[in-house]
């Protein structure tokens, strides 16, 4: 077995904080305000999902687990976390919408099928459009459904080809690519510049095949021991950086920076870009791991990212949960997302209401957490 690398910890870190920066700016304006900054960004928030799928096989192990037991593992890892925060979510949502504001029985009933399905777009009863404004408070579970989803096709080929060697995975890898490329021109789904449509997000096909393409690619670059720079001289780290830091930074200026990876479009580039993303997102995970490795000396930092790297899951379930209360409660939420326009406000207000929501975010996600590992649940 090969030898843990400490700063897988703290670029999972790096990724989770990136993916929440990205949400605070966005529903306190900030990115409204620095638009020209912030379409660069989004380019890099589709490189980091494609990083995280990628660490997600980097760093799996299938132990003597058989096929069924893998997969019933990985389920349970991502599925009780899921519904364990989501229950008290609900009951906090039923309070604000239901009781304070009584909301129609019908919307409150589509929020709670959105939840539990992971339907984004569902209007069965209450009618409206685009998101339902329920569904912001597990916005970014989509990502750990789809992974999920995606697992279930990378266990069983693993376990084929697990001994195979490292050409055999490569070509595995740029079929799977091939696959979500494919699904991507068929559009089967109809998903094709559409916002939010009414698919599960567990489901979305271009997704389900491409992403175990991530994951394998992830299982590759772990053969490779790429990541693991302690085995790396100064010199191979120094031009991996800069070979890394050029491609990153080719992906984002020729992106279209139109994020709308959760329902498979994955760049600029259509279909090829089931090719090119992986590239990028890779770039991007060695770049977080370089940093890593030379901050890695400072415990503070050590120690705080690696405790978003280790709870990075929760972070993400619970995060936008708070960032919506904190602001329902100052009065400032707007859910954007489903077509309402923030009110007109200076860069430096848009700056100040960042800085409070994004800090009282954390500190409240942060207590969850601990509470929720003290009490050992789920």
């Amino acid at each position: 077995m090969k030898e843990r690398i400490a700063e897988l910890d703290m670029v999972k870190g790096f990724l989770v904080l990136y993916v929440i920066i990205s949400h605070v700016t966005g529903f306190t304006g900030v990115k409204q305000v620095y638009s020209e900054f912030f379409k660069y960004y989004a380019s890099g928030l589709l490189f980091d999902m494609a990083a995280f799928y990628i660490l997600s096989g980097y760093t799996y192990s299938q132990g003597r687990l058989n096929i069924k037991e893998a997969i019933l593992k990985r389920a349970k890892s991502m599925l009780l976390p899921y519904y364990g925060y989501a229950i008290p979510m609900i009951v906090g949502l039923f309070i604000v919408y239901g009781l304070v504001e009584k909301r129609a029985l019908g919307w409150f009933v589509d929020g709670l099928l959105a939840i539990i399905f992971q339907l984004q777009s569902v209007h069965l009863y209450g009618g409206g459009r685009l998101i339902h404004e329920m569904m912001y408070c597990v916005l970014p579970a989509w990502f750990i459904f789809q992974l999920m989803v995606s697992f279930i096709v990378f266990v069983p080929i693993y376990h084929f080809i697990e001994k195979k060697s490292l050409l055999v995975k490569l070509a595995t890898t740029m079929l799977l690519l091939g696959l979500g490329a494919l699904f991507y021109s068929l559009d089967i789904q109809q998903l094709n510049g559409r916002i939010f449509p009414p698919v599960c997000k567990a489901f979305i096909l271009p997704n389900i095949w491409g992403i175990a393409g991530l994951i394998m690619l992830g299982k590759c670059l772990s053969i490779l021991d790429l990541l693991n720079l302690d085995k790396q001289g100064a010199g191979q780290k120094t031009v991996l950086f800069i070979v890394s830091l050029t491609i990153f930074a080719i992906g984002v200026v020729a992106d279209d920076h139109i994020y709308d990876f959760p329902i498979g479009k994955w760049g600029a580039f259509r279909e090829l870009s089931y090719f090119l993303t992986p590239v990028f997102g890779a770039a991007m995970a060695f770049i977080c791991v370089y940093i890593a490795n030379l901050l890695k000396s400072n415990d503070i930092i050590k120690k705080t990212a690696s405790f978003f790297g280790k709870n990075s899951l929760d972070f993400m379930l619970v995060h936008f949960f708070w960032l919506w209360l904190v602001l329902y409660v100052m009065g400032a939420w707007y859910p954007t997302a489903s077509g309402v326009k923030l009110p007109p406000a200076s860069a430096d207000i848009r700056l100040l209401n960042f800085a409070w929501t994004f800090t009282l975010t954390l500190a409240l996600s942060y207590v969850t957490i601990v509470i929720k590992k003290k009490l050992r649940l789920w």
